[in-house]
């Protein structure tokens, strides 16, 4: 089906011209030059020599840097405030020339070109300007136009390329007389070969595209042929009625939408419905002309692309044993142009196979040259045609992954290319849905007010099987709140918490909670909760930091809840508090089975700020109950929170309260155990300097581990010589390098088996030292704030 599109757009071209060449009098232009005076057409030598004497090196842009180098251009130019023209004149030449060229290059009727002076070039015996693609200068630039004055000369032929087809504009008979206009659009690449003889004289414009007022305009390019546009038409009928599959064992489905993608370059600022170019303007004046008659809904927009090619083989050295031997990198002997390398090797490799490619559509314009709500669309290849293969045109970014064995030599590029969007207006909410779920809440708000409950039902069903993924790729907090809404007015229980399901912990806020009550008085709050349990993340202990985002806006939410003056509000948060008690409790006790883990001190320290945080909820949320179970837990000696985990903690809520909000906490029996345990703790005399034992942190119980732990609990025993087995060697250094230990590791490669070698490292003192230190920093806080908390 897509052929057949592709075949009905390639009818659609009308020989529109990527450059073109007019000739014209010069009887109309008078211009001047700063330091020459009046130039005289046709310009002879000794005047072109004078324009060379107050002229300079000519600049070109590289990315964001204007350089000069002659070795790539190699001319003279003349700031365009040193030209002066009888613009009155000038314009009865320019104007008819423009016109010609808008109808050349295919522009829309709807569009007036225009031109704006750059610069004054002079090219002298062997200058020239090497082939390159000159940078759009505003977002109404679309192309240059070169005027060529008359003068005698030889060479300077001007080479256009365009997607691989090109065309040389040679110094024709009569330009020793005439004025020779020479235009292209933007993303032509273009050289100007030496001059042999003589000097060539050109002004530089910048071709702007102007939409011509409403009052000067049709709505827009009408199409081409009406027996083409029926065949798109037709064509286009067939792609969406008739079912594909994305994929071989995959069921088929009904085509969503078609993306077809331009011939022609734009960029963000450039692309717009009266700038398009060539044949992208006939073409997509036909779809248009279709969208309009058979319902379709279009949109312009910007298509990244990324694809990995399988390339051939590399040229391979060969050892002395005919083994392909391929180069290590690090065997470089001089890295410094090593991605330049890359990139140029990329660019030579020949592409062999497909094997996989991605594009995202963004940007998108609707008819009327406004934004689209859509950020962005996902692509099936199923949904692409083109008239021009992406892997013809040249990608802005590659990467090559050279022959590693047994993967690579492959080859990633990346493109921008610009495309138009077309789906049938009655599959308009499921696809603007994906892009934009915000937009799909107020549309089923709107659908609720004017078309009743039954339509917006319907409507909301047609949202389940994508709409999980677009709620985790959509931005913003007011989704939430704008689906509570939605969900509480449909009046059905399973798709109110189908449409609720894929949110979060983080995304519940205060904001939300306006929201809330007519879900809760409508499916009640029980229905709620089991909401809430489907939203709750991963609550292994090691996975407590990614609950932060959740529980330190959690008594934010509780002052919301509570604010309410409702029961089903107060009893919802005080719910809310229990089970996050209840899984702040198993993290924790889930930590301590692992004591000596390295990572435990910094996740109990997580643990134990998010029990503050449950603790402060509780006293906007009448919760007691939690609190005092949450304080009995905390002081209990078989908890055995490290004091310092109650440091940070305390810390935590001494930075983000005042001392009045913190003694409401009733944190002080919190603060006089951590004083005790550090007191305690420093009260013990420090390390001794013949002291190397370290505590067998492992729970491993493997006869290694019995052996590891030995050694490192002898106080007198600094080094190990031990013969292993390579699987025993690599358990011991999974178990020193797990648990951090001050212990180094290393083999010593004789005998058999060969021998692990351990020794205790002088870092066992020097973190015995700082951790001292620390405590006593941390007993001298704990007095300073003594008053905040009890």
């Amino acid at each position: 089906m897509r052929e057949q599109i592709t075949r009905a757009l390639h009818s659609l071209d009308e020989q529109c011209a990527f450059c073109c060449r007019h000739t014209a009098g010069c009887e109309n232009l008078r211009l001047e030059v700063n330091g020459v005076g009046e130039i005289r057409l046709p310009i002879s030598g000794r005047q072109a020599r004078e324009l060379r004497k107050v002229a300079r090196p000519a600049r070109f842009g590289i990315r964001d840097r204007t350089v000069l180098d002659r070795e790539v251009r190699d001319t003279w130019e003349i700031a365009r405030s040193r030209v002066k023209f009888d613009q009155r004149r000038w314009r009865q030449t320019l104007d008819p020339q423009l016109e010609s060229i808008r109808c050349e290059l295919g522009l829309p009727e709807d569009t007036r070109l225009e031109a704006r002076f750059h610069k004054l070039l002079v090219y002298e015996p062997g200058q020239f300007f090497r082939a390159h693609q000159d940078s759009e200068k505003g977002e109404d630039m679309i192309g240059t136009l070169s005027a060529v004055l008359p003068s005698s000369y030889r060479g300077g032929t001007e080479v256009i390329e365009h997607r691989g087809e090109k065309v040389n504009y040679r110094r024709t008979r009569g330009s020793g007389r005439t004025l020779t206009f020479i235009a292209f659009y933007a993303d032509c690449h273009h050289e100007i070969k030496p001059i042999t003889d003589g000097y060539r004289i050109v002004l530089v414009y910048d071709l702007l595209a102007r939409k011509l007022p409403t009052d000067q305009r049709a709505d827009h390019r009408a199409p081409g042929d009406v027996a083409e546009v029926n065949a798109l038409a037709a064509a286009l009928a067939r792609y969406f009625a008739a079912p594909t599959s994305e994929h071989a064992h995959a069921p088929p489905v009904f085509a969503e939408k078609l993306i077809y993608l331009l011939d022609h370059d734009y960029t963000q600022s450039s692309l717009s419905w009266h700038r398009l170019k060539g044949v992208d303007a006939t073409r997509v004046a036909a779809l248009r002309a279709v969208a309009e008659h058979e319902d379709y809904e279009i949109h312009l927009a910007l298509a990244d692309i990324h694809e990995s090619w399988d390339c051939a083989d590399d040229s391979p050295s060969w050892d002395y044993r005919g083994h392909a031997y391929y180069r290590d990198e690090d065997e470089d002997e001089d890295d410094e142009d090593s991605d330049d390398a890359d990139g140029d090797l990329a660019e030579h490799l020949e592409l062999i196979e497909l094997l996989e490619s991605e594009v995202q559509i963004r940007h998108l314009i609707e008819p009327s040259g406004k934004k689209s709500g859509i950020s962005s669309l996902d692509v099936f290849d199923s949904e692409l045609c083109h008239t021009k293969a992406t892997d013809e045109l040249e990608p802005f970014r590659m990467e090559h992954e050279p022959f590693m064995g047994n993967y690579g030599n492959t080859v990633d590029r990346w493109y921008h290319r610009a495309a138009v969007v077309l789906w049938p207006r009655g599959r308009a909410f499921a696809i603007r849905s994906k892009g934009d779920p915000s937009w799909a809440m107020m549309e089923l708000a709107r659908r609720l007010k004017n078309s009743g409950v039954q339509d917006a039902r319907e409507a909301a069903r047609s949202l389940r099987p994508f709409w999980p993924r677009a709620v985790h790729q959509a931005k913003g907090k007011r989704l939430l709140g704008r689906t509570m809404k939605v969900a509480s007015a449909l009046g059905d229980r399973e798709l109110a918490a189908a449409l609720l399901e894929p949110f979060t912990l983080e995304d519940f806020v205060a904001s939300s909670v306006p929201s809330l009550a007519p879900l809760l008085d409508g499916y009640g709050v029980e229905w709620f909760q089991q909401v809430c349990v489907k939203w709750d993340p991963d609550t292994r202990w090691y996975g407590a930091d990614h609950r932060r985002a959740w529980f330190e806006r959690l008594p934010e939410l509780c002052i919301a809840l509570r604010g309410q003056e409702s029961a089903a509000m107060t009893r919802l948060a005080q719910w809310l508090l229990a089970r996050e008690w209840d899984c702040a409790r198993a993290a924790a006790s889930g930590a301590l089975t692992d004591p000596h883990h390295p990572r435990v001190r910094e996740v109990l320290s997580v643990i134990a700020a998010w029990m503050m945080y449950v603790v402060e909820g509780c006293t906007h949320a009448g919760n007691a109950r939690v609190h005092d179970d949450i304080m009995a837990f905390i002081l209990a000696d078989h908890t055995s929170l490290p004091a310092e985990a109650l440091i940070a903690a305390l810390r935590g809520c001494r930075a983000r309260l005042a001392p009045k909000q913190l003694r409401t906490l009733a944190l002080g029996e919190v603060h006089e155990c951590a004083v005790s345990t550090l007191s305690a703790a420093l009260s013990k005399p420090g390390r001794s300097v013949d002291d190397w034992s370290i505590e067998p942190p492992m729970t491993c119980t493997c006869a290694l581990c019995k052996t590891l732990g030995r050694f490192l609990a002898a106080p007198d025993q600094r080094r190990l010589d031990w013969p292993l087995a390579s699987e025993g060697r690599r358990h011991v250094h999974e178990q020193i390098d797990g648990y951090d230990l001050p212990v180094s590791h290393s083999t010593r490669r004789s005998g058999r088996p060969y021998t692990l070698m351990l020794a205790k490292q002088d870092a066992l003192f020097a973190r015995e030292l700082q951790r001292r230190k620390q405590r006593e920093r941390d007993l001298k806080w704990l007095h300073r704030q003594r008053a905040s908390f009890v």
